[in-house]
């Protein structure tokens, strides 16, 4: 009976604007025990005195200074009789007095206790511990008819991480924010892993792009967008396969993309692609993440669309610059890169005397590194390779140097924007969509020079039962190593799908055959105090990035970085991972409280 009464708000993952102690909080909750005859019963809040204590002991908790009364009127909510007890006022009069309790821009942590009335239909002697909900609860909770008995609801809706537990989350230390030339003095962390860790590659400068090419060679890498089309059949009756949407998941740019396969040798086919990118409201500041709006966004897909439909109009040609790919199985590098002028390149941090079309020394993509090159990774293929390289590596020295082990991304619908209706909304471009899948497929399989199981079997899940091409993308889709039916851990499921999927996966799916690449619970375990480092803070010990104190690391994008911030994330990761270290008899190297305790320039 005890999951039929619950702690309703704040639900795990609820976001505050501040960490402030003054401000007013709404506590909410619910029990089968209200206060009847004659008897008066009440609910008790705890907080976790400091967030770097064991989220599992109670004597790290504290109790609100005063409890709140159940009330003696019942209600009834599918078929069950309950009693609610709420209350909003500061956490200051509540006894919460020390920033200990919620780091700036970080969690703090609540659990409910009340009685409850028990099987045998009387009312517990003792509070018993109440379950909370995790954000977005009444989604779940309004799914159900009426029919439904509210147990099944409860097991259904209920937070499963352990104790009960729900944390608030400061939003207002946003550590991928701000970024303004005038602030940013200190090193990068966007996308600049593989520019440090990949040994023999030289990536520091516009020189060592302009070297790279040389020795991919100009017949595999044309030095124009035109000369890269005709290179790889792109063109009229190319059957290619398309899709225009905006890329809400990193880079936040409108994208046109097009992808096609090709014949690499009389046996083997290849697969081409380019992408055209395209701003929002402000050209010089191109990048989703500096104006995360819904303006900028509509901006930026309407510019995609518009050049998609009518490219021969001039106006509508308001692209920053073009990336491109080629996947050759016949070559020892199989996968290159480049990137070409724009028609508003000037913004992309690109060469502005360049003629449109131009292939380009450097690939701006993110605001830090083109408000400030020096600070920023610009260079290809080291910026590529942070996503499209998670486990590639350098073979060979000097103009017989190679790329290995780079490829192509997936194209995850739930990452990605599209118009509301008509020929490019998501419902109309998902045969297309499916179809650039299809490709990128062919380059992982077992019998490719890049294989990769775990991006494969990404692909293959997304889709199944069916197949790929003309198959359904199934936004619910969990890998079986993150299925609670495996893992045996009831929350897991609910931690992919709010934080693996969303925030981790776009690269780390790359990072296979190496062991990072998160497509199971049991596979992540052994990297949780680094993992949680890198996205909590403080820099996880041997990092090459300790110059920085508090460096946030992880998410690796700018855009992603600042979606993970500002959404109930955090909740999840304390929420599963918070109290692991002290389970296996140790302690936390992360920070619990999971916060930005500096200002944002000094993160920096």
């Amino acid at each position: 009976m005890l999951a039929i009464a619950c702690f309703r708000a704040p639900e795990n993952g609820t976001l505050s604007p501040d960490n402030s102690l003054t401000a007013s909080r709404d506590f909410i909750g619910a029990s089968t025990a209200g206060s009847t005859g004659g008897v008066n019963r009440s609910a008790l809040v705890e907080f976790l005195r400091d967030a770097k204590n064991n989220p599992l002991d109670s004597a790290s908790w504290g109790g609100f200074n005063r409890r709140f009364n159940l009330t003696s009127s019942a209600l009834t909510f599918h078929g069950f009789t309950y009693y609610v007890w709420s209350a909003s006022a500061t956490l200051a009069s509540l006894g919460v007095t020390s920033d200990a309790s919620w780091p700036a821009g970080g969690a703090i942590a609540f659990r409910a206790k009340a009685p409850v009335l028990q099987n045998d239909g009387t009312v517990s002697p003792t509070d018993q511990q109440l379950p909370a909900f995790d954000d977005g609860a009444d989604a779940c909770l309004n799914s159900f008819p009426d029919t439904t008995p509210w147990q099944t609801i409860a097991d259904k809706c209920v937070s499963k991480y352990p104790g009960g537990i729900a944390r608030m989350l400061d939003t207002s230390h946003n550590p991928a924010l701000p970024v303004d030339a005038a602030v940013i003095t200190k090193q990068p962390r966007f996308l600049s892993f593989k520019k440090d860790r990949l040994a023999g590659l030289v990536q520091a400068d516009d020189t060592a792009t302009v070297d790279y090419y040389k020795r991919v060679g100009a017949a595999r890498l044309p030095d124009t967008l035109a000369g890269f089309k005709t290179r790889y059949g792109f063109g009229a009756g190319d059957n290619a396969a398309g899709a225009t949407y905006y890329n809400y998941g990193d880079l936040g740019l409108g994208r046109e993309m097009k992808c096609r396969s090709f014949a690499a040798s009389t046996t083997r086919n290849g697969v081409a692609c380019y992408v055209t990118n395209f701003a929002g409201i402000e050209f010089n500041k191109p990048f989703g993440a500096y104006a995360d709006n819904d303006a900028t966004r509509t901006a930026a897909l309407d510019h995609a669309v518009a050049h998609t439909t009518h490219p021969e109009i001039a106006a509508n040609s308001r692209d920053v610059a073009t990336v491109a790919m080629a996947w050759d199985p016949t070559f020892d590098e199989p996968v290159i890169f480049a990137a070409y002028n724009g028609a508003n390149g000037s913004a992309f941090a690109a060469k502005s005397n360049l003629p449109t079309g131009k292939r380009l020394d450097k690939a701006v993509l993110d605001n830090e590194a083109r408000l400030d090159p020096n600070h920023g990774n610009a260079s290809i293929p080291s910026n590529c390779l942070n996503c499209h390289g998670g486990s590639a590596f350098v073979e060979g020295t000097g103009s017989a140097q190679k790329i290995k082990n780079a490829m192509f991304l997936p194209f995850d619908l739930e990452n990605l924007r599209f118009q509301a209706s008509g020929a490019f909304s998501r419902t109309t471009q998902e045969p297309q969509l499916a179809a650039l899948n299809a490709l990128v497929l062919t380059t992982v399989l077992p019998d490719s020079p890049t294989p990769n199981a775990t991006l494969a079997a990404t692909i293959n899940g997304w889709y199944a039962p069916g197949t790929v091409l003309g198959g359904t993308f199934h936004d619910d889709y969990v890998p079986p190593g993150w299925k609670s039916t495996t893992t045996n851990q009831p929350w897991s499921d609910r931690l992919y799908s709010s934080v693996i999927q969303p925030y981790c996966q776009g690269c780390h799916v790359t990072q296979a055959p190496a062991a990072k690449d998160f497509m199971s619970l049991a596979g992540m375990i052994p990297f949780v105090n680094q993992a949680m480092g890198y996205a909590c803070g403080p820099t996880p010990a041997g990092s090459n990035k300790t110059s920085v104190a508090n460096t946030h690391l992880m998410p690796h994008a700018e855009m992603t970085m600042k979606h993970f911030w500002e959404s109930p994330a955090r909740a999840h990761l304390l929420g599963a991972f918070g109290a692991l270290p002290f389970a296996l008899g140790g302690t936390p190297t992360f920070s619990t409280g999971c916060g930005s305790t500096e200002a944002n320039v000094a993160i920096r």
